[in-house]
């Protein structure tokens, strides 16, 4: 028989180490009793010989086996549904090309030729994934039905779009997206300020919540993350002079005479307000001059290099718009 602290051991355990035998068939199969004391007969019967530590690894591995069952048990395939947007990479080049066939719809192929920009995996009414057993069914559609699996999430802090008040609604749209260029200037609201615009133009506006993202690097990218600080602006205005004739203005004048976040602001939106005529001229003599001249000196910042591959690949694809 097991020594004291090898049966205390056991006893502590005895949900794990007997549960995959099935309690009732087990004990009675062995003529114990279905009881505490059948239990812990039936238990010492079976782990006789064995030492603590043999006891804690079949208790660990019994039991990550009942978590993991239990997982598995909740899991389903899902369809996810890709978007072709211009601005995605072309064919096989894109990781949305190569997952669509296990990733997407049974028999989904990509096409070589075309761009594939993002694979959604959400409720979106836009792309809403399904059920890869059954593509009839969405995900909105089994949510609903199986409200349990979206767990405790609070309903009023993550309501459904208000044209579809009835939805199970999950609060993300969680998605792959391959970039061959910059995407289109967003509104990326607060969820306050969502939910204004929301109620004042839902035509527009169409969701009521707030947008953070995260992003997640599958691949080498480059991203832009906020504005560059108000001394590197400073500085390149200065010392770029196609900048400052593509800028001239009132703005532009207030923020050299006063960097702030403000007068930032009304640069940047006078420069979004600008025809791309008006900045056509300036924008080719600079790129002349970076051929001419070498990245780092004509952009008189270290980071030339980079600055110059934004501002090339900004021109090929979308020349001067100001954006």
């Amino acid at each position: 028989m097991p020594c004291r602290a090898e049966e205390a051991l056991l006893l502590d355990n005895a949900d794990v180490l007997l549960a995959p035998l099935g309690w009732d068939a087990s004990l009675k199969s062995k003529g114990y009793a279905s009881s505490n004391a059948g239990k812990k007969a039936h238990i010492l019967q079976l782990f006789r010989g064995r030492t603590s530590e043999a006891i804690k690894r079949k208790a660990l591995e019994l039991d990550v086996q009942a978590a993991l069952k239990k997982k598995l048990n909740g899991i389903f395939r899902l369809a996810c549904q890709p978007q072709n947007y211009l601005w995605g990479k072309i064919g096989f080049d894109s990781l949305v090309a190569k997952y669509l066939p296990e990733a997407g719809e049974p028999g989904s192929k990509a096409d070589p030729k075309a761009p594939h920009a993002e694979l959604w995996m959400g409720t979106h009414k836009n792309g809403p994934a399904r059920l890869r057993s059954d593509t009839s069914v969405t995900l909105s559609e089994h949510l609903k039905k199986h409200p349990e699996l979206l767990g405790s999430l609070p309903k009023d802090r993550f309501p459904a779009p208000a044209d579809d008040p009835t939805s199970a609604h999950v609060p993300f749209l969680f998605k792959i997206l391959t970039c061959k260029q910059a995407l289109p200037l967003q509104i990326h609201p607060d969820k306050k300020l969502a939910e204004k615009l929301n109620k004042e133009n839902p035509e527009q506006f169409n969701d009521q919540n707030h947008k953070p993202e995260i992003a997640v690097a599958l691949t080498p990218f480059q991203g832009f993350v906020g504005f560059r600080p108000l001394k590197a602006i400073e500085r390149s205005l200065n010392s770029i002079p196609e900048l400052r004739d593509a800028l001239s203005s009132p703005s532009l004048s207030a923020f050299l005479s006063s960097p702030s976040s403000d007068t930032l602001r009304t640069l940047f939106g006078y420069l979004l307000s600008l025809h791309a005529d008006v900045i056509r001229r300036p924008v080719e003599t600079l790129v002349e001059r970076v051929k001419n001249e070498g990245r780092k000196k004509a952009l008189a910042e270290e980071d030339g290099d980079k600055l110059a591959e934004v501002l090339q690949k900004g021109i090929e694809y979308y020349g001067t718009d100001p954006g």
